[in-house]
C-alpha cells in the first residue's frame, strides 16, 4: 500500500472510494461527495446535537491495480493516477460550492474546511486485505474505522462466497465457512453502499437516455436490494460464516446529492464509449471537468476507438454483425 502524499494525522474516521478509475466519472465525484457532506458536523457533547463544531474529514481514493474480475487496461495507471489527481480537485471545487453556517457562530464556511484527500495505491484485490494493509500504511496508534464507499454490486461481490474458496490442502471442506474473512472487513469497518439503479442502455449521440428507469421501477429495484441485506440481518448467511451484525455496518444511500437522475447512467464504460463515438456532450455527462480535460489533453482511449473500429470492419467483411456495441 502506497500513500501520496504522506498522509495527514490519522482521524478516527476515513472514507474510502475504491475504483479503477478507469476514468473517474461523476458518479465517483457524487459517491465521495455525498459522504463527506453527510459527515460535515460531529455532536461536541455526544448528545443532543445542539452545539456542534466542524468535523475534519479524510478521504482516500484507492487505485487497485490488481481486481478481482477486471484486467488492467485500456488506460496505464499512470494515466489513471494523473486523473484521480484531477478528481480530487474537481471534488474540491465541488464541496466549495456547498456553505453552511454553523450553529456556534455566524461565520460561513466552505464544505471543503477541514477535508484531507489521499491518493493511495495498492495490490489487494479483495476488501478484507485492503482494510488491514490500509490501517498499517496510516500507523494509527488510534482506533480508526473505514467507510468504504462502494456501488451495490460490488456489495454482493464482497458477500459472494465464490470469492472465498477453501484454504489450499484443507483436511474438510465441510467446515469452512466462506464469508469468514469478511470479519476482517465488517467487524471493523462500514460500507456505504449506493443503490444500483438507471438503465443500461446506451445514450443517443445528443447525450441522452432511451428506456431508462422510471420513479416507480426504481423504487421496486431497492426495495429488493433492501431485502438483500435485510436477509443478512436475519441470519440468511450465517450457514456461509456471514454474522447478522454485519447489516448494522452496511448503509444504502442514493447516488446525487440533489438529483438522483442526474447520475442514472453514468459509468467508466460508458465515458470510454463517448470518446469511442466523438460525443464530447455525452463524456461532459459522465466525466468531471479536469478530468475531462486531461483525457483531451493525453488521447486517452482512442486505442479503443480505433480497436473498434478495426472490429467492425473485420465483422463486417466475415459477414458478422459488426454493429453490436460489445459493452
Amino acid at each position: 500500500m502506497t500513500l501520496l502524499p504522506p498522509s495527514a494525522p490519522p482521524l478516527r474516521t476515513i472514507y474510502v472510494l475504491d475504483s479503477s478509475f478507469n476514468p473517474p466519472t461523476r458518479a465517483h465525484l457524487h459517491m465521495a461527495a455525498s459522504a463527506l457532506l453527510s459527515d460535515r458536523y460531529r455532536d461536541r457533547e455526544g448528545h443532543d446535537g445542539r452545539q456542534r463544531q466542524r468535523r475534519e474529514r479524510r478521504l482516500i481514493l484507492l487505485l487497485a491495480t490488481q481486481n478481482a474480475d477486471k484486467a488492467p487496461k485500456p488506460a496505464p495507471f499512470e494515466h489513471r493516477l494523473a486523473m484521480m489527481v484531477r478528481l480530487a480537485h474537481d471534488l474540491r471545487a465541488h464541496l466549495a460550492s456547498h456553505t453552511a453556517v454553523t450553529t456556534t457562530t455566524t461565520a460561513t464556511t466552505t464544505a471543503t474546511d477541514n477535508i484531507t484527500i489521499d491518493i493511495a495505491i495498492t495490490r489487494h484485490p479483495y476488501f478484507h486485505d485492503k482494510a488491514p494493509a490500509i490501517a498499517h500504511a496510516l500507523a494509527s496508534s488510534a482506533p480508526t474505522e473505514h467507510v468504504y464507499l462502494i456501488g451495490f454490486d460490488t456489495l454482493i461481490r464482497i458477500l459472494n462466497p465464490a470469492y472465498y474458496p477453501p484454504p489450499a490442502g484443507a483436511s474438510s471442506s465441510a467446515a469452512y465457512r466462506p464469508l469468514a474473512p469478511v470479519e476482517a472487513l465488517l467487524g471493523a469497518h462500514r460500507l456505504r453502499v449506493t443503490y444500483r439503479g438507471g438503465s443500461s442502455a446506451r445514450p443517443s449521440p445528443a447525450g441522452t437516455h432511451a428506456g431508462e428507469s422510471s420513479r416507480k421501477t426504481r423504487k421496486a429495484e431497492r426495495a429488493a436490494q433492501d431485502a438483500y441485506v435485510e436477509d443478512v440481518r436475519a441470519g440468511g448467511r450465517e450457514a456461509e460464516g456471514g454474522r447478522r451484525e454485519w447489516a448494522d455496518r452496511i448503509e444504502l444511500v442514493v447516488d446525487g446529492e440533489d438529483d438522483e437522475d442526474e447520475m442514472v447512467g453514468v459509468s467508466s464504460t460508458r465515458a470510454r464509449e463517448a470518446v469511442r463515438v466523438g460525443d464530447e456532450a455525452w463524456l461532459a455527462r459522465m466525466v468531471p471537468d479536469r478530468v475531462r480535460g486531461w483525457i483531451r489533453q493525453e488521447g486517452l482511449y482512442v486505442e479503443e476507438k480505433e480497436k473498434k473500429k478495426e472490429e467492425e470492419e473485420e465483422g463486417e467483411g466475415e459477414g458478422a454483425d459488426g454493429g453490436a456495441d460489445g459493452i
